[in-house]
């Protein structure tokens, strides 16, 4: 229940920001984490709720990021991609 709310939290912070390509993609990646966090943590006998969490939420300043300054993120993700840089640099 707490993976499926906080899920369900992300996912309208994501909407917020679902008019910009880069929405998408960090959406995508967090969830692509969580399901191999929770795949790995139940091939070694763990928690798997706990770690889908930690893979979900890993990225969440990205999102908050592009929530409070849209337009300027996803430039600066833009400007990164061209140039073949990383925009956490």
């Amino acid at each position: 229940v707490y993976s499926l709310a906080i899920t369900s939290g992300i996912r309208r912070l994501a909407a917020k920001t679902s008019r910009w390509p880069v929405s998408r993609r960090i959406w995508q990646h967090s969830l692509a984490t969580a399901f191999l966090a929770a795949d790995l943590s139940a091939d070694h006998c763990r928690d798997m709720s706990e770690d889908y969490t930690a893979g979900l939420l890993h990225d969440i300043g990205r999102l908050i990021l592009l929530a409070a300054a849209p337009a300027e993120y996803q430039a600066l993700v833009d400007d990164c991609a061209a140039q073949g840089g990383d925009s956490r640099d």
